[in-house]
């Protein structure tokens, strides 16, 4: 995946994040966790009963959203030219190029961006939960159903759909319960939705706890669009070992 310098210029305090970027920083993601994993324990990094991450990159909702053009029809009712390219959309996007498939993790990440603003859920995919993570909105006045009508769609309709397509004796159900968080990280600054997004994935991959976190917007997510940077120059996203997990939910 190729970025221009204009690309990269959006990693810059006060600028919106380009799709390409967090893109690419999920494409970074998907390869460290995807090295810290392997079946034969003599290889592996971490355990051989870690847990497997799939990650969407944000056009996965926008060409499954072909699919939802009347939110009042399950996609288990579409015929014709529409069914066979839902059929097609499940083939090829249930695998990642790097890692496993989707049927095959534990937990998975789906990206988007709706009218220039980044939201994230977050699917226990044996559980058959969802998490909303809004950088910026939550409370007694707030409901991502009515503000994300396609995209919970996807996630409570759509993606239990593919999933029983694929595996309908792994995958019973048919309907996903999106739970929204209130308790995270939550975006000052009007452009930072993008970072993060970023962050969100980054951290819950390293076993941290967002209910405890707390990032400072003149500080921390300015770091952490500089260490976004640094690590797409690199092609390696960090890892952040054990004891530093342990003082940041310490608050250390």
């Amino acid at each position: 995946m190729s970025l221009t310098k204009e690309n990269l210029l959006t990693l810059k305090p006060g600028k919106s994040l380009e799709d390409s970027i967090v893109n690419a920083y999920v494409e970074l993601l998907k390869i460290r966790e995807n090295n810290l994993w392997h079946p034969n324990p003599s290889h592996a990094v971490l355990k051989p009963t870690a847990k497997r991450f799939f990650f969407a990159f944000s056009w996965w909702m926008v060409i499954a959203a072909r699919f939802c053009y009347d939110l009042k029809i399950p996609p288990s009712e579409l015929t014709g030219a529409a069914k066979d390219d839902r059929d097609n959309f499940i083939e090829t996007y249930q695998k990642q190029f790097i890692g496993p498939n989707l049927q095959d993790c534990d937990f998975a990440f789906f990206p988007t961006c709706h009218c220039n603003h980044w939201i994230l859920f977050v699917v226990d995919i044996k559980k058959a939960k969802v998490l909303l993570i809004d950088p910026l909105r939550n409370g007694d006045d707030y409901s991502g159903k009515l503000i994300y009508p396609t995209q919970y769609y996807l996630m409570e309709k759509f993606l239990p759909f593919m999933l029983h397509k694929l595996d309908d004796k792994q995958f019973s159900q048919r309907y996903m319960r999106i739970k929204e968080v209130v308790e995270r990280p939550k975006q000052e600054g009007g452009v930072d939705c993008g970072v993060f997004v970023c962050k969100y994935m980054d951290a819950i991959c390293n076993g941290i706890s967002l209910k405890t976190a707390y990032w400072t917007p003149d500080k921390d997510v300015i770091t952490f669009r500089y260490r976004i940077a640094n690590e797409l120059r690199n092609g390696e996203a960090r890892l952040i070992p054990e004891w530093g997990i342990r003082q940041k939910n310490l608050g250390l």
